[in-house]
């Protein structure tokens, strides 16, 4: 028997206007929809009390032996949308459950190919640090530029290493946090940028100082 005429004996047992020769086939040929079968109106069990009543000596066949063992429901069109009682359309339909639920990193299966670090968010780390530690050696450089009398070009010296930092540390940043397949270690990503906006920050408001501090008087 195929697939199609199972469904469709489901669909006609929870239709009205089945009869009760095609009930009793059908409960013959698919004894699990026997409890759909029994809640028909015109179920083979209703028919053979109503034969019983009028003739008393009337033999019992399984299928009515059956249906006397079982409880008639009433039938809903609810019912018969939940589909037939099939093992293998169950176990379809929870695998189907099961990938609707998966999870949402699965979408991107890409996203699990190879390291998953963001090494680029570390770099900028590291050149942010070392930007800070660089600063140890402004006094040796501005040491040098006075011996060698340049005195003119010492604050445009120590400011193009401090904005070689910045600038450096701030596009390994943004280059570290347009990874999304590389989800590890975006956190020093976001340290790394945020040292370099307070790096600039620390740079602007010391160029403001020397502004208005040239308007104050000496004496």
């Amino acid at each position: 028997m195929t697939e199609q005429q199972r469904q469709a004996d489901w669909a006609a047992v929870h239709r009205p206007e089945t009869t009760t020769e095609e009930l009793t086939r059908i409960a013959q040929d698919h004894p699990e929809f026997m409890p759909a079968v029994m809640a028909h109106e015109h179920a083979p069990g209703a028919t053979s009390h109503a034969v019983s009543m009028e003739a008393p000596g009337a033999a019992n066949t399984p299928l009515t032996d059956a249906a006397a063992q079982l409880h008639p429901q009433p039938t809903t069109q609810a019912q018969a949308a939940q589909g037939y009682p099939h093992p293998q359309a169950q176990a379809q339909a929870q695998a189907q459950a099961q990938q609707a639920y998966a999870h949402p990193m699965a979408a991107h299966p890409a996203s699990h190919t190879g390291d998953p670090t963001n090494k680029l968010a570390y770099a900028a780390l590291i050149v942010a640090a070392a930007g800070s530690i660089a600063s140890f050696i402004d006094p040796f450089i501005i040491r040098g530029l006075l011996m060698a009398d340049a005195h003119a070009v010492i604050g445009l010296v120590t400011g193009a290493i401090s904005w070689f930092f910045i600038i450096a540390t701030a596009i390994l940043a943004i280059l570290a946090l347009k990874k999304k397949d590389q989800p590890r270690g975006r956190w020093a990503a976001y340290a790394a940028l945020g040292a370099a906006g307070s790096g600039a920050l620390a740079f602007f408001s010391s160029m403001v100082g020397n502004f208005f501090v040239n308007f104050l008087p000496y004496y």
